[in-house]
């Protein structure tokens, strides 16, 4: 891909409580905003509840694995298990979800996690966590992205190749992305966003990776990829989740300006829908 491809975009719900734009300093390049990622947590659906087509079981392992051979570590819970005390712990949210999935054990852990999107921590979601959370539009709005049913689709599962942005540091370098998967296709884009890896379906370029970063610094992935562990298999497909991670927590900006130890999130002052 030469250059970045532009979708349309549409307006967000407007939320007291889900409005995001910040106006924080990024004079360190953003490190003094995000801090430091110590506590990642995937939230994870459960196969066989909270769809019928995914095995979210095995794909939250894969992406686990994934996490822990870069040298992280991760703390993966069901999303239906997961308590106040874990979203408020997490300096990092990532998320494989689907549409039945509930957004925590209970109202507080559910207030936790809306208070996370609320705040600068990195999110990356994957897959079908774009049906997650319906009931919540917190969520559609941090992510920036939605299904929408009747209008959304994806031709049938098969190979995907290829090439990402190199002008995005999440695609520099990487060659051609390759992996059985679905592609999803006529999502809603609520927000300007780099389009990191795209596939074209009935003459039309659709994205498969959106990265964002706004004012302030905070910064937010959807992976689109990810439907079962066959797209794990795939070494390329491997290295994109790895650069997400790496672009999510910043490590080529701050690797020469550590902040503060541990986490200096906090709410995002909101600006406007």
């Amino acid at each position: 891909m030469s250059s970045p491809r532009r979708f349309a975009v549409a307006g967000p719900d407007t939320h007291e409580d889900d409005r995001h734009l910040g106006s924080r300093s990024t004079d360190q390049g953003g490190c003094d905003t995000v801090g430091v990622v110590n506590e990642i947590l995937l939230i994870s659906g459960r196969t066989g509840r909270d769809d019928p087509w995914h095995d979210f079981d095995a794909t939250s392992a894969a992406v686990a694995a994934i996490i822990r051979d870069s040298g992280l570590a991760v703390t993966v819970r069901e999303s239906a298990a997961v308590e106040a005390a874990d979203f408020a712990d997490a300096d990092m949210l990532v998320v494989n979800c689907g549409a039945d999935s509930p957004p925590g054990a209970d109202p507080a852990a559910t207030a936790a996690f809306l208070d996370l999107l609320a705040s600068d921590r990195p999110l990356l979601a994957l897959h079908a966590s774009v049906l997650a959370f319906s009931a919540l539009p917190q969520w559609a709005n941090r992510l920036g992205v939605r299904w929408v049913p009747g209008a959304s689709m994806h031709p049938p599962i098969g190979p995907v190749a290829e090439e990402p942005d190199a002008t995005h540091p999440i695609g520099a370098g990487l060659g051609l992305i390759e992996a059985y998967d679905e592609r999803y296709a006529h999502l809603e884009l609520r927000y300007a966003a780099t389009t990191v890896l795209a596939h074209g379906h009935d003459g039309t370029d659709h994205p498969l990776c959106l990265a964002r970063e706004d004012p302030g610094g905070r910064r937010t992935v959807y992976d689109a990829l990810g439907h079962g562990v066959e797209s794990y298999r795939s070494a390329s497909r491997r290295d994109l989740l790895r650069r997400e991670m790496t672009w999510l927590r910043r490590v080529q900006e701050c690797a020469d300006r550590p902040g503060p130890p541990g986490r200096a999130h906090g709410a995002v002052p909101a600006t406007g829908g």
